[in-house]
Order: structure tokens, then C-alpha cells, then sequence
């Protein structure tokens, strides 16, 4: 009898030890899994902060064209006012002229009209 149980606790024993031994490598096989895991995810984290760096290089290039391109939008701008004021100074001597050459006009008509007049009184 205490045979049976000794054979009993052995078995119990070595079914333990097998229950055991099973378990320890699962663990082992979790514990490689959340190694793996972690690598992956310090590469992923890595590669994100690579990307963020790249990224915020290329927003910073970007934002320097942006500005490079509003302050040539803004030169370009301020030439065509100026130009737009030299073309409304022209105008306005343009105007001045005519007036000068229409009264010009005037006056030589005027003294033609008093030539021939004189010419006229002239040859009576």
C-alpha cells in the first residue's frame, strides 16, 4: 500500500514535472515573443522618429520656399503699383500735352485766320 502511494506520488511527481517543464516553455516562447515584439516595436519607434525628423526638415524647406515665394509675390506686387503710378503720371502728361497742342491749334488757327484777313485787306 505505501508502494502504491509512493508510485502514485512519483507519477504525480513526474506529471508535475512534465506540467512544468511544459509551462516553462511556453513562457520561454512568450518570452522570446515579447522580445521580438519590443525589437520591432524599438525599430518602428526608430523609423517614426527618422520619418518626423525628415518630415520636419522638408516643412521647414517648404515653409522657406513659402516665404522666399510671398516675398517675390510681394516685390512683384509693389513693382506693378509703382509702374501703375507711372502709368497714370504719363497719362496725365499725355493729357497735358494734348491740351497744350489742341490750344496750339487754336491760337495757329486763330492767326492764320488773321493772316489771311490782313492778306485779304491787303491785296483790296
Amino acid at each position: 500500500m505505501l508502494e502504491g502511494k509512493l508510485d502514485k506520488a512519483a507519477q504525480d511527481h513526474d506529471a508535475t514535472k512534465d506540467l512544468l517543464a511544459a509551462e516553462q516553455k511556453v513562457n520561454a516562447d512568450h518570452q522570446y515573443q515579447i522580445e521580438m515584439l519590443q525589437k520591432k516595436i524599438g525599430g518602428f519607434s526608430k523609423n517614426q522618429n527618422t520619418l518626423v525628423e525628415k518630415n520636419r526638415f522638408k516643412a521647414g524647406n517648404y515653409l522657406g520656399d513659402l516665404n522666399d515665394r510671398a516675398e517675390e509675390l510681394k516685390n512683384v506686387k509693389n513693382k506693378l503699383i509703382d509702374q501703375d503710378e507711372e502709368m497714370k503720371s504719363l497719362s496725365l502728361t499725355r493729357e497735358k500735352f494734348r491740351i497744350e497742342r489742341d490750344f496750339a491749334t487754336e491760337k495757329l488757327k486763330d492767326t492764320e485766320n488773321q493772316l489771311k484777313a490782313l492778306q485779304a485787306k491787303y491785296q483790296q
